[in-house]
């Protein structure tokens, strides 16, 4: 069993057992007040796992899209939580297989912090938003990357880029600064309207909105 497989078996065990009754109390509320915006008719996830945040939506009649890297995962997200309003598909942040202005909504849970590419990830969310499009990214503290790294073993940081041991599981965390995130946002034309620390500080909630060209432009 590959590495990456081993994760995904991980997650799927984390998410679909008692475990997972802690994303209850921050993770999906924070979501469903973000997703009863009326604006949204089109919703992507980017790194959908198994599927467990799209049945935490209350999404009918909107239309959710999940993409996650993992095969193995998509096949689960499928299995689980298919229906006419939700599909799944393998894809990557960096290169997402959709036309311009599909989206009305993106967001990201748990996942800002495993891109090594942050810049051509952000301008595939842009690309994909529609005009006014809004995002939502729950994500690793920048200033509690330290609570994060001591839970592995064997933990090693070249730059921003740390690999750490978990058992026989090897991950890897990209560990962006605030500033470096805030400048790349930016660069991106997407602006942060909401920064909120949460969970004891440990995440990070990222909330706003695709600039339109002329506030772009500025």
């Amino acid at each position: 069993m590959t590495n990456d497989q081993k994760i995904a078996l991980q997650w799927m065990e984390m998410v679909e057992s008692d475990k997972s009754k802690v994303r209850d109390d921050d993770i999906y509320p924070r979501l469903k007040k973000w997703a009863v915006d009326p604006g949204f008719k089109d919703i992507l996830e980017i790194g959908c796992g198994q599927g467990v945040c799209s049945k935490h939506l209350g999404l009918i009649p909107k239309n959710y899209t999940g993409i996650d890297t993992s095969e193995f995962l998509i096949e689960r997200a499928e299995k689980l939580y298919s229906s006419p309003h939700k599909k799944f598909l393998q894809a990557h942040a960096s290169s997402l297989p959709f036309k311009n202005s599909s989206f009305d909504g993106v967001y990201l849970i748990s996942v800002m912090h495993l891109l090594e590419d942050l810049p051509l990830a952000l301008a595939e969310i842009h690309r994909v938003l529609r005009p006014e499009g809004r995002f939502l990214m729950m994500t690793a503290n920048p200033h509690a990357y330290s609570l994060w790294t001591n839970s592995y073993a064997n933990g090693d940081l070249k730059g921003s880029r740390f690999e750490g041991r978990k058992a026989d599981i090897i991950e890897t965390l990209h560990l962006h600064s605030m500033d470096y995130i805030k400048e790349n946002f930016q660069s991106a034309h997407l602006e942060i309207q909401v920064t909120e620390e949460f969970r004891n500080k440990l995440y990070l909630q990222i909330e706003g909105r695709k600039l339109g060209a002329v506030e772009a432009s500025r």
